[in-house]
């Protein structure tokens, strides 16, 4: 299941995601299924006072719960989300961002490490998955901006919400426990140049 819900502003989203997950664990039962792979964040039980985190928290309940053989991959933040971050956090000549801690990790790098643990045995606790090269929110932004062009300046505001939750320097680090974090291959940089050319 690597559905990931987007209606960050809804208070209601959750429960809509929670009627979705339910009918796929209930599908996933039916027909038997060995391995139940599931897409969360990392920094799901930190971040509550989110709905989209909110959302990933009671996903990840309904899956230990269900009885289906199952493993939930946490990802810290994917590259690709930053074109959907520009248009979420930009006024008429910037945006605000938080400069918390990341890890960014690309779509393409998460797709073939939960697809190895589709195939490995499941494991009860969760697996957090990450890019190799640690950087502030606001400098992985500026980055972008600047190498697709965009001339929107970038306010650092530890205020600023990211999917809705306000950040501590941490909140989107991987914790290295239960399981060791697995990294990606793929450093920013020559993701940022393959992301800006789409």
């Amino acid at each position: 299941d690597l559905t990931q819900p987007h209606q960050t502003d809804m208070e209601g989203f959750p429960w809509d995601f929670e009627a979705w997950t339910k009918s796929l664990l209930k599908a996933a039962k039916k027909a038997q299924i060995g391995h139940f792979v599931a897409l969360s964040h990392v920094g799901v039980e930190r971040l509550q006072h989110s709905a989209f985190f909110r959302a990933k928290g009671i996903q990840e309940s309904l899956i230990q719960k269900s009885g289906v053989p199952y493993t939930i991959v946490r990802t810290t933040p994917m590259m690709e989300y930053l074109r959907e971050l520009v248009v979420q956090t930009s006024f008429e000549t910037s945006i605000r961002v938080s400069n918390a801690r990341v890890l960014p990790i690309a779509a393409e790098d998460v797709a073939q490490l939960v697809a190895r643990r589709a195939v490995a045995a499941p494991t009860p606790l969760p697996v957090e998955i990450a890019g190799p090269e640690p950087l502030g929110l606001a400098i992985i932004m500026m980055r972008y901006l600047e190498a697709s062009g965009n001339p929107l300046n970038v306010v650092v505001d530890p205020s600023a919400p990211y999917m809705g939750a306000t950040l501590e320097e941490h909140s989107l680090m991987p914790t290295g426990t239960p399981h060791p974090c697995v990294f990606s291959p793929s450093v920013p940089a020559d993701h940022l140049t393959r992301l800006t050319r789409a």
